[in-house]
Order: structure tokens, then C-alpha cells, then sequence
């Protein structure tokens, strides 16, 4: 079995002091257990994993250690900012990325490597970032692709030529960022965002490399948006290209809690020099060799072929505004996980392809074919609780292989606590257990087949780690009504619990990425109400006219962990949609699966 994050980012920060090694697998709780053991002695130690390691990442995991930081417990991420580092330095905290930095110190161990010179490898080791590369991510990421990332588009937008377009794409598919889908060559095949978060940051990282020219420049405003746009910006209109960039950018495309403390602000290259001298001098602006609260970047050609205007503002993309905002450290790290999160990942969201495998569509439905065979041996023509319909999870773990013992142990270790009934449920009672079927494993909650919807489970798994699971409505069960109600949070949470699973289980067999498939049947004729949560006010008459829909993502096991709203909203919200084109915000999937996982803790 290949190393797990948290044990290879353990291993980093030791550097040959000590060997790694994990302790079973705790599933059922946020953290794993790992011993170091020296040639003299072992120290065990718990690793709380961050995902990415932003500090809105890391203030989401520590919340319940910020009174007394235990000694055994040591922090991991992909990468700590300094804004993290600081935070966690602030709560005494244990703490280890994968650049190799760390900062460790317990009763009989001591591990200080808080500066290291190798920055962690985002990118696989031989991926280099060229020209054509940099700009070509930029387009991708700056952009919806509604019907996929086409070579010939891409070229037309950015002015490589397709055969660069290609060769960059084929990196990126090697990457794991991007994914081939429909025609494997010619002008019909298509790409999709198979894991924009490591793009974004491998790409992000990239340009805050760059050595940018720069002026800064100082005059007195109060008002830093009013004085751009009616003192700056028209002066600025007369003599340069410009576009907007860091929080003033931000706080247009996504407004922060943060004032806007100065302004940064991109002119193209050829005139960073006389043309933006006189406009400066238009503008009555004086320029300072530092700490002026104006700020010129030089840039290039091609990032100005991506302004758009917001507010009748330019600005560059939302991907540059990201690196630019990370770029700045402190709060600027936590506004450009907030666009990240409410412009950038939506607007892929929004677009990605959500046809699914024919192999995924094949799971789901041998997996519904195998329940209708054992309840009708069980059952005959008897009605059931599915009658009313029910819903269901297929999901893949690409790239592994279990034999059916390693399969049923991988099961019972990626088994999760964070709602009473767990998907994947391992009972262990003689008539209901799990047991070896057809070259896979089934289990059946037959005793509730007949009146208790939302327990009456079946589920199978086979290797290659292909799983599906069935459940009938909670609502048919809470209101005695079947085929009357569809409830507001339970898809929320029901959808958040199995990708959490698949994420549980991808980690344990070391699976890169994670095909998600769900399909719901029986919605034609229910309402949507909410009843399991009284806080959520929902008007009545929003019926479905469609009786069933599926929605797929694709993912890696750390988006799951470090962005669950986004990819429940993924997949609920064409769900929702059915009921009178309602469309929750966000927000509605972030507080109700942060109250969800807050449980399991």
C-alpha cells in the first residue's frame, strides 16, 4: 500500500530521523495515529490533516484544540501559508506541510524546520511552466466551458497554435488537472477540469515567481473604489491600458469583510514607462520609492485579452486576481480563498460536464437490478419502501484492486460517523452482515424493507473499489406520506456523508480521483418542504413534475475533504432545480454540512 499524505508529509519533516509508520487506521475519527520510531526510541503522534493548509482550511479543523493544544497532535498540509504558520505558532500548535517544514515539540521529541528551501512539488516533479503553459491555464481557468476545453477555442483564444494547445493540455492531463472525455482525437474531443484546485495553486504559485516591474504612488482619498473610478481611472483611460487587480478587484467580483487598503493595478509592458509617467502626472498622483497605497504592475500582453469589466471597472482575470491576492499574505490569503470559492470553482461548477461513464450509469443500474431480484425472491409482489421511490450513490476509486477480504476490511475502516446511520454501514448481526455475492460483497437491511425507508439499506462493493449504495426516503418514513415530500437538507446531507466515504476509502487504497455518480427516482408529484430542520423556512407549492435525475462529479480525495460545499452543491442542486427552479445559495450547503461533520467530531 502506497503512503498516505499525512505519513509521506510526517516523513518529509523528519528527514531520516525517524521512520514513519501508521498505527491502524482511525476512520472514525479526524485524525490518524502514526509511531516515529528512532534506532533509540518511538514517539506516537496524531495528524489532523488540513487539506491545502489555507487558513481558512486550518481554522476549520483546529476549532475544537484552540484551548489546550494536546503534545501528541501535529497539523499536516499540502502547504501552509505564513498567515497559517502564524495562526498556528499563535495556539501553540504542532504543525508539518510537504515542503518539508515543520515545527514539532513534545515530550521527548523536537522538530523546528520552519524554513526550508524547496517550495512542495505541485506540479509532479517534471511538469515545467513555459510561456504557452502560463497562459493557457490562465484561459482555462478564467473561464466557464460549457460544452468542454476544446484545443482549436483555446488556441483561438490565447493565439498559441493547436499543436502547443495540445502539447500543453497533454502535460495537464499528465498532471491529473484536466481529463480527455468523447472523441479521443480531432476537432470533436473535449477536456474538462478534472482538478481545478491543483491548477489553480500550481499556476498561482507560478506567477507570485514572476519578477513583475513595479511603481508605487501615493495621493490622499478616502474612498479608494470612488477615488479610482472618478478621479484615476478616467485620467488613466486617456493615456494607458489598465486593469484592476488584488482587493479592489476582489471586493467587485467577491466582496470580502475587508476594507480595501490600497490598489493595485496591471499597464501592459510597452507602457509602463512615458505613458504611465504622464498619466500619473495628469492624475496630480506622486510617486514614492515605498509605502505608497498605489501600486503599478507591469504585464503582458496576454493577460490583457482577458479583462472583463465589472462595474464598468477593468479587471484582470479571476485567476489573477487569486495569485494576486495570495500573493499579498495575511488577509489576502483568506479573500483569495474566498473568490476562489464563491467565483472561480462555480464557474467550472456551473459548466462541468455531468454525463457520467457508461460504466458509472452500468453500476448504478446492476446495483438497483440486484436489489428488485432479492426483493421480489423476498417479497413477491408485495410493495416495498423503494415502490415510492428511493435514491441511490455509485462511485469508482480509479486505479485500485482489492481481493474481497482486503475489500470488506477497506469497507469497515472507510465506515463514518457523521449521521446516526452511516452509508457503507458494516453491521455485524448474523442476518443482515455483509456477505460475498457474485464476485462482490452485498449487505441488505431487509427487516426494514417494509416500513422504515430511510434504514432499509442494500449496497454492494467490488474490487476495483466500484460501490454502490440504495436507500429509500426519510421523509416517506418521517410523514408517513410515501411519495409526498422531499426534504430541503436531507439530500445535503445524505450526498455529503457518501462523498465523504469515497474520499475515506480513496485515501486508504490510495486512489488518485473519485468518479461520483447519484440518481434519484420517484420525484414526480413530491413537494419540497423542509422537515427535519425547522430553521429552514420553505413556502409551499414547489412541486416536481420529473419523476427521477443523476448527477455526477469527479474528484480527488482532498477536494472532497477541503471543499465538500461545493461539490454537494454540484450535485444537489440540479435536484433542486426540479422543484420550481429553486436554487439555494451556498451558503445553505456550507452551514448544513459544517453542522453535519461538527457531529462526528
Amino acid at each position: 500500500m502506497n503512503e498516505k499524505p499525512a505519513q509521506s508529509i510526517l516523513g518529509r519533516a523528519l528527514d531520516g530521523l525517524a521512520v514513519v509508520e501508521p498505527i491502524g487506521d482511525d476512520a472514525l475519527t479526524p485524525t490518524e495515529r502514526f509511531v516515529l520510531r528512532t534506532p533509540t526510541t518511538s514517539y506516537e503522534v496524531r495528524a489532523l490533516w488540513a487539506g491545502a493548509g489555507w487558513p481558512a482550511d486550518v481554522r476549520r479543523v483546529t476549532g475544537s484544540f484552540e484551548e489546550d493544544w494536546p503534545p501528541d497532535l501535529v497539523l499536516v498540509a499540502r502547504h501552509l501559508s505564513p498567515g497559517s504558520i502564524e495562526f498556528l505558532d499563535q495556539l501553540g500548535a504542532n504543525w508539518a506541510d510537504g515542503s518539508g517544514a515543520a515545527h514539532i515539540v513534545g515530550d521527548g521529541i523536537l522538530v523546528a524546520r520552519d524554513s526550508v528551501q524547496t517550495q512542495p512539488d505541485t506540479t509532479g516533479g517534471e511538469f515545467s511552466w513555459s510561456p504557452s503553459a502560463l497562459s493557457i491555464a490562465e484561459t482555462v481557468l478564467s473561464r466557464g466551458w460549457s460544452s468542454g476545453i476544446g484545443t482549436t477555442e483555446l488556441a483561438e483564444l490565447t493565439s498559441w497554435s493547436p499543436p502547443q494547445v495540445s502539447q500543453v493540455l497533454q502535460a495537464f492531463d499528465a498532471e491529473g488537472w484536466t481529463a480527455k472525455w468523447g472523441p479521443q482525437r480531432g476537432p470533436k474531443s473535449r477536456r474538462e477540469l478534472a482538478d481545478i484546485h491543483g491548477l489553480l495553486d500550481a499556476w498561482a504559485k507560478e506567477v507570485a515567481s514572476e519578477r513583475q516591474r513595479r511603481r508605487l504612488a501615493e495621493r490622499i482619498f478616502t474612498d479608494p473604489i470612488e477615488f479610482l473610478r472618478l478621479e484615476l481611472g478616467p485620467v488613466l483611460d486617456r493615456h494607458v491600458k489598465w486593469a484592476v487587480t488584488g482587493w479592489a478587484a476582489a471586493e467587485q467580483l467577491a466582496p470580502f469583510t475587508t476594507a480595501v487598503p490600497s490598489l493595485q493595478i496591471y499597464v501592459p509592458d510597452s507602457q509602463f514607462t512615458g505613458a504611465l509617467t504622464q498619466a500619473l502626472a495628469d492624475a496630480s498622483v506622486s510617486e514614492v520609492s515605498e509605502g505608497g497605497r498605489i501600486e503599478f504592475r507591469s504585464g503582458g500582453t496576454m493577460m490583457f485579452d482577458l479583462v472583463t469589466r465589472v462595474e464598468e471597472l477593468p479587471i484582470v482575470s479571476s485567476a489573477r486576481v487569486f495569485a494576486d491576492l495570495r500573493a499579498l499574505g495575511g488577509r489576502g490569503e483568506e479573500a483569495a480563498a474566498h473568490l476562489r470559492d464563491e467565483v472561480i470553482v462555480p464557474q467550472h461548477r456551473a459548466t462541468s460536464r455531468r454525463r457520467p461513464s457508461s460504466d458509472l450509469v452500468d453500476l448504478d443500474g446492476a446495483g438497483r437490478r440486484k436489489l428488485r431480484e432479492r426483493v421480489e425472491h423476498e417479497f413477491g409482489l408485495a410493495p416495498t419502501v423503494y415502490s415510492a421511490g428511493a435514491w441511490s450513490v455509485a462511485y469508482t476509486a480509479i486505479g485500485s484492486s482489492l481481493s474481497l477480504t482486503e475489500l470488506k476490511t477497506a469497507l469497515t475502516q472507510s465506515q463514518g460517523r457523521e449521521t446516526g446511520w452511516p452509508a457503507w454501514w458494516v453491521p455485524t448481526r448474523d442476518d443482515i452482515r455483509p456477505e460475498p455475492r457474485e464476485d462482490g460483497i452485498e449487505c441488505w437491511i431487509k427487516d426494514n424493507a417494509l416500513t422504515e425507508a430511510g434504514h432499509a439499506d442494500f449496497w454492494r462493493a467490488e474490487p476495483g473499489v466500484r460501490m454502490f449504495l440504495l436507500r429509500g426516503y426519510q421523509e416517506d418514513e418521517i410523514t408517513g406520506e410515501p411519495g409526498s415530500i422531499l426534504d430541503l437538507t436531507l439530500p445535503i446531507w445524505r450526498v455529503g456523508e457518501c462523498l465523504l466515504h469515497a474520499s475515506r476509502m480513496a485515501r486508504y487504497v490510495s486512489a488518485p480521483r473519485i468518479r461520483f455518480l447519484v440518481h434519484w427516482t420517484g420525484l414526480d408529484g413530491r413537494e419540497l418542504r423542509s422537515i427535519t430542520s425547522p430553521k429552514h423556512f420553505m413556502p409551499p407549492g414547489r412541486i416536481a413534475h420529473q419523476d427521477e435525475i443523476s448527477t455526477y462529479v469527479q474528484a480527488t480525495p482532498e477536494e472532497i475533504e477541503d471543499r465538500l460545499p461545493p461539490l454537494v452543491e454540484a450535485l444537489v442542486s440540479p435536484l433542486f432545480e426540479l422543484f420550481d427552479f429553486f436554487a439555494p445559495p451556498l451558503s445553505l450547503y456550507t452551514s448544513e454540512l459544517a453542522f453535519m461533520r461538527d457531529r462526528a467530531l
